[in-house]
């Protein structure tokens, strides 16, 4: 598993009845080991691309039957902000977050956490992305009404930004 998940998951530090949304699930790897952890808990996974929703839901046929996991192809931006509320979000290289404004995003995150909601947005950066990878996307929560503190990974590129509810 790469570090930067095994990192992530740590950060997120599941307990068996929570309920978490994650941005980007790819093949479903990392939705797999969460839902391992859950106990009455959900975990609702969401990618953009077909593909990635389809091999996710390969992956994890014992989770969707047993209800711990949710897939919806779906853009983060497009998501309907009538979900359930999530108590905790956990994204890997989620890009948009420091490529574009994410206002739209962050909207949509405020709209389905809960009071208590925390969003991790881990970065294998600096690398190619630059510096001040981090810097954009703490500033792209904090004007959306999160507050965003910043943590380094065990490895020298990896790198946290948790967004808080400001309530």
């Amino acid at each position: 598993m790469p570090a930067r998940i095994e990192w992530a998951l740590g950060l997120l530090d599941v307990a068996p009845a929570d309920l978490v949304l994650e941005l980007g699930c790819g093949t479903g790897v990392a939705a797999a080991l969460v839902c391992d952890c859950l106990a009455g808990g959900c975990l609702t996974a969401i990618d953009r691309s077909a593909t990635a929703i389809s091999r996710a839901r390969s992956r994890n046929v014992d989770h969707l039957e047993s209800g711990r996991l949710v897939l919806e192809e779906v853009p983060l931006a497009d998501r309907s902000a009538t979900a359930i509320s999530r108590a905790r979000s956990r994204n890997v290289d989620v890009n948009l977050f420091w490529t574009t404004a994410a206002d739209v995003e962050c909207q949509v995150l405020m709209s389905v956490l809960a009071a208590h909601g925390v969003v991790h947005l881990v970065f294998d950066g600096p690398g190619v992305r630059g510096p001040d990878v981090k810097d954009r996307v703490a500033a792209n929560l904090s004007r959306n009404g999160f507050m965003a503190t910043v943590s380094h990974g065990p490895g020298p590129s990896l790198v946290c930004v948790t967004g808080r509810r400001r309530n």
